[in-house]
């Protein structure tokens, strides 16, 4: 993929909806829930108006993150699970594979 997200902008690739739910077809009208993706590219950061500099961003490629369902852009003519999200979009992250062990402090 040669597209790479501006500043503070994540590509999300959404989790298939027809795994998510057992096969069974949801229609369109329906209420979404909350969906679920893996952050595939992210933007360089957010330009800080005070500064002129970028802050970086929290979230990282390869995240598990999860979104509300009117967030975003969809992106059909790419990839119709690809969403565009701006990093404040991103309701939640998961990061286990950078899952810090908390050691009890000798008394």
């Amino acid at each position: 993929m040669n597209w790479q997200p501006m500043f503070d902008k994540l590509l999300v690739r959404r989790r298939d909806p027809e795994k998510e739910r057992g096969g069974i077809a949801i229609p369109e009208g329906s209420e979404k829930p909350q969906r679920i993706g893996v952050v595939v590219a992210a933007g360089p950061g957010r330009l800080c108006l005070e500064t002129g500099s970028l802050v970086s961003l929290t979230v990282e490629v390869g995240d598990e993150v999860m979104f509300g369902h009117f967030s975003g852009v969809e992106l059909p003519e790419l990839d119709p699970l690809l969403v565009l999200l701006r990093e404040d979009e991103v309701l939640m992250v998961s990061k286990q594979s950078q899952a810090v062990a908390v050691e009890p402090q000798a008394a």
